[in-house]
């Protein structure tokens, strides 16, 4: 796919947005590509909506600083989840998600 695409731009020079949609359509003969051409308003700020919503990302019901490595089992309610610092038969930490 992308060699047939890097191949089809050896042979055009492009000057806007519209002829890589064309390029793209064009790479391949026998099956053309599907492209679909978005705006700017196709895509969301999820980084806004996560800081509208979520406010506690970092620190357990204790306060310690959670790694969201460390986290092995959502539970069933959607704002609490548990985590382990460390393996064996010790007692998973619970971080709510506010």
């Amino acid at each position: 796919m992308h060699s047939a695409i890097e191949f089809a731009k050896r042979e055009q020079n492009i000057y806007s947005l519209e002829c890589w949609a064309t390029i793209l359509r064009m790479a391949c003969c026998k099956k053309p590509y599907k492209v679909k051409v978005m705006s700017i308003t196709d895509f969301f700020d999820l980084k806004a909506l996560a800081s509208t919503f979520l406010t506690n990302r970092t620190k357990d019901e204790n306060g310690e600083v959670v790694n969201w490595f460390n986290i092995i089992v959502p539970s069933k309610n959607v704002v609490t989840y548990y985590y382990k610092n460390t393996a064996g038969n010790v007692q998973a930490e619970i971080i709510i998600i506010t």
